[in-house]
């Protein structure tokens, strides 16, 4: 049996690690699956104002489809958890996750989102029965649950470095989550009220996905 099963917060870390993966390779989709009740639900951030709502399979296509597209086999992929807080109860538990993503070379720096990941446990093995994923900005800065209690009181310089990085170009292409999240591999950033910010994928601003 799968060790990482045996706890929730194992389960959260095998998806990340799962999803970061080295130039010329891919993730192992199947195992990725596994990791996911048969009815589960992902919903990403897909914009500033909308999210989508995918299944497992439809995660996966779409995850798949930004691979593709981006050309990331090539670069690879790196997602890891910076924070996480777990609540188990009996069966359930809840996990709250700040992670950082990135393209290796992209001239853009790591960008952080939030992962609110729901389980059960079922035969002993916990699985993921939801995911849902939103991405700090100047005004919804990083939750205090999981800040870093020692750089607390530097929060105007990092809602001023949120600022930097969200506001981008309008032709901008940004990636976003459980994929590349909000990462871009050209840098563009411009004092405009938009950012397309479409979770883990590449989307141009025609694609309709502007509405993470």
């Amino acid at each position: 049996r799968d060790r990482s099963a045996q706890t929730a917060e194992g389960v959260v870390r095998h998806l990340y690690d799962l999803v970061t993966f080295e130039a010329g390779t891919t993730p192992d989709w199947n195992v990725v699956r596994a990791l996911f009740i048969d009815e589960a639900v992902v919903v990403l951030r897909t914009s500033r104002d909308s999210s989508s709502v995918f299944s497992v399979d439809g995660f996966v296509q779409d995850f798949i489809s930004f691979i593709e597209r981006a050309n990331v086999e090539q670069t690879g992929f790196v997602e890891h958890i910076v924070r996480m807080k777990t609540m188990v109860f009996k069966d359930i538990a809840h996990v709250l996750v700040l992670y950082e993503a990135s393209i290796p070379g992209s001239p853009r720096p790591p960008q952080q989102g939030i992962d609110s990941f729901q389980l059960i446990r079922q035969g002993g093995r916990w699985l993921i029965a939801s995911v849902m994923n939103d991405i700090p900005d100047p005004d919804h800065p990083v939750p205090t649950e999981l800040e870093d209690l020692d750089v607390l009181s530097a929060s105007s310089g990092r809602a001023c470095e949120y600022a930097t990085l969200w506001k981008c170009a309008h032709d901008d292409e940004i990636l976003g989550g459980l994929g590349d999240r909000g990462v871009s591999h050209e840098p563009s950033y411009e004092p405009v009220d938009r950012c397309h910010n479409t979770r883990g994928r590449v989307q141009p601003v025609s694609a309709g996905r502007d509405g993470w």
